[in-house]
């Protein structure tokens, strides 16, 4: 072979090898990232006064989350009180029965920031059931003792005037009202706040994580075969140069 050809193959064996070879390889591991959808679910909380929306730590607490989905598809929270509101604190809801109890689930990261969602439960570490409560402020002097399984992501305007709704007092229940005595001794609201509706979505996110993310990977970097279509006639317009210099 005459050295014009090996100088062409050599051309075409290192364009290969610097330029297609490592997009090809880029290429293959983005698509590989792509097909990761996110671990968290969405609750979606509608009651009197609004919307609050908060992300399920599922990554982090899985036996909490499972027995809240759970109670949540049920329909366990549909049309059930806010029997806890003290301001500055918390704003806490459910049934208050007929629910197995649940292990302490306590994560790191799961902390008791502004807006985070935990389960209430009784002295017992390994008591919790379907009660859940929302932060008014940060409250980490809660932390290490109740389980952190979710933060408001939407909302935290509905829970701060949920919070500011007129409560009777600690020891003091709406008068004449039967309240069960799992809700004794607690801030009792003046008014019925009802948690009307839960919702828990897991699929749409993920498919929405999943969307996302192919845009980015499609949008970033150059394609295999845009590079190829400029690689080809690069190489034959320097064979050609080669050619008539050769002449």
């Amino acid at each position: 072979m005459s050295k014009k050809g090996l100088l062409t193959i050599f051309l075409i064996f290192m364009f290969f090898s610097i330029v297609i070879k490592p997009a090809l390889a880029e290429h293959g591991e983005e698509e590989e990232e792509q097909e990761l959808p996110s671990e968290n679910g969405i609750a979606v909380l509608e009651t009197d006064y609004g919307v609050i929306t908060f992300e399920l730590y599922e990554n982090w607490t899985p036996i909490t989350t499972q027995n809240f989905i759970e109670l949540a598809e049920s329909g366990h929270y549909n049309g059930v009180l806010f029997h806890r509101i003290v301001d500055d604190f918390v704003i806490q809801t459910g049934d208050g029965g007929g629910s197995d109890t649940i292990p302490l689930e306590i994560h790191p990261n799961a902390t008791h920031v502004d807006g985070a969602v935990g389960m209430a439960r009784s002295e017992d570490p390994d008591s919790a059931e379907d009660q859940f409560y929302i932060c008014d402020g940060p409250q980490h002097g809660l932390d290490g003792d109740y389980a952190v399984f979710g933060i408001v992501i939407e909302g935290m305007e509905v829970v701060r005037e949920i919070a500011e709704v007129p409560v009777y007092g600690e020891n003091n229940p709406r008068p004449g009202s039967v309240v069960p005595t799992i809700w004794r001794n607690v801030g009792m609201p003046k008014e019925d706040v009802y948690l009307q509706k839960v919702t828990v979505n897991t699929t749409d996110m993920n498919e929405t994580e999943e969307i996302d993310e192919n845009s980015a990977v499609s949008g970033s970097g150059a394609s295999p075969w845009i590079i190829g279509l400029v690689a080809v006639p690069v190489i034959i317009a320097v064979f050609f140069v080669l050619t008539r210099r050769k002449g």
